[in-house]
Parts: structure tokens; sequence; C-alpha cells
């Protein structure tokens, strides 16, 4: 049951992912002269410079036994679909330098969680 619940989280993400691929990132601009901008239109993210949050998988990879079990499954099938940057929300029990050895396993890396939008400036 867990896996087919992993499988149905990575094919969303992976959906999702593809039709952003295609169709473009959404914007309400109103398009622009602008020469620079010009220059970066129809151009993607490079897959070097994206990233997936694990909290994303979060169902999946859940506590209490298994987890780090459940958590491994998760970066595999990641780094099998050509992810090679991830975002921990947890270590699952691991100590961090057990955590990056895993992540290095699989040819991951782990990238700072993102601030709070709380800390952001107001004006």
């Amino acid at each position: 049951m867990k896996s087919t619940s992993l499988r149905a989280v990575l094919i969303a993400v992976l959906s999702a992912l593809v039709f952003v691929g295609l169709t473009g990132p959404a914007s309400a601009a109103p398009p622009t002269k602008d020469s620079a901008a010009a220059e970066c239109a129809g151009h993607g993210v490079p897959l070097s410079k994206t990233s997936i949050q694990l909290y994303t998988f979060a169902g999946v990879i859940g506590g209490g036994a298994g987890e780090q079990a459940r958590h491994e499954e998760v970066l595999r099938r990641l780094a099998e679909m050509g992810y090679r940057n991830v975002e921990p929300y947890t270590l699952s029990g691991w100590t961090a330098q057990q955590y990056a050895d895993l992540l290095d396993e699989y040819g991951l890396k782990a990238l700072p969680q993102r601030d709070s939008w709380v800390d952001w400036p107001t004006h």
C-alpha cells in the first residue's frame, strides 16, 4: 500500500513538472518588450538548478517503524527520475553525516530549506 501511495505521488509530481515544462510557467504579468525578457523566453530551468521539497512525500515517509526505509525509497526513486537536488524536512533519525552519506549514495545533494515567509521584508 505504501509503495502504491509513493508511486501515485511521484507520478503526480512528475506530471506537474512535465506540464509546466510543456506549457511554461503561468504569469499574470502583461507581455513586455524588454530585450532581457525576450532573451529568456522559451528557456527552461536546468535540472541541475531544480530541487524537490521532500515534505511533498511526508505522507509516504511518515514516522515510526519503517520510516528510514520509506525515506530511502523516496530518495532512490527521485534519483532514478533524474533529480539531483532535494530539500529535506527531516533526517528520519539519521545523523547529519549518515544522511549526507545516504544522499551521496544516490547522487543527491541537499539544498537548504527556504526561509519562512514570516521573515520576508514587508516593504
